[in-house]
């Protein structure tokens, strides 16, 4: 791991790592780690919210390899409300729950139901964005290309497995093919 960090007494403002790692595991889960994880990461506190950033991710986990791929979540909070808008160019969902548990507490305890659903498949060219004006979500967008997507039952939310397709949807509709 090599890394460079700034901040203010005990706020971190950025953060910039390149790592190669092997073996690893999240302390304090039940999840399987992952044999092989390299590539940038960048964490970035700005005015109103933050940055977190990935590029040149290669991750193996059981067995599996990702292909080298980016990823970009960001917050950003005003006096008008929040807004939340995510990117990644790959992401194998059977590997969410292990990477669940390296985010903060605040973030991943609003990712319980997702692990719930213990998703799996493979999700490519994800773009999320949602805005949100106090407790109301005002809008939203979702596109995405899945494979082999699944998930167990949930309450009533039925399980599923082996679905291939594409996603583009917003607040006014989209397709689904």
């Amino acid at each position: 791991v090599n890394a460079d960090m700034a901040g203010e007494g005990p706020k971190l403002a950025h953060l910039k790592m390149r790592l190669g790692a092997h073996d690893l595991m999240p302390a304090g889960t039940a999840a399987h780690g992952f044999s092989a994880l390299s590539g940038q990461i960048e964490w970035l506190q700005r005015d109103g919210g933050w940055l977190l950033q990935g590029s040149d991710i290669k991750l193996t986990a059981n067995g599996r390899s990702w292909p080298a791929s980016h990823f970009q979540v960001r917050h950003d909070a005003t006096d008008d409300g929040q807004t939340w808008q995510a990117d990644a160019s790959f992401l194998r969902l059977q590997d969410i729950d292990t990477l669940i548990g390296w985010l903060p507490t605040a973030l991943s305890s609003k990712l319980q139901s997702l692990q719930r659903m213990a998703p799996q498949g493979d999700v490519s060219g994800v773009q999320l964005a949602d805005k949100w004006q106090g407790n109301t979500l005002s809008s939203w967008s979702s596109q995405g290309k899945f494979q082999d997507l699944g998930a167990q039952e949930v309450g009533k939310i039925p399980g599923f497995t082996g679905l291939d397709g594409n996603l583009k949807d917003d607040k006014s509709g989209g397709t689904r093919t």
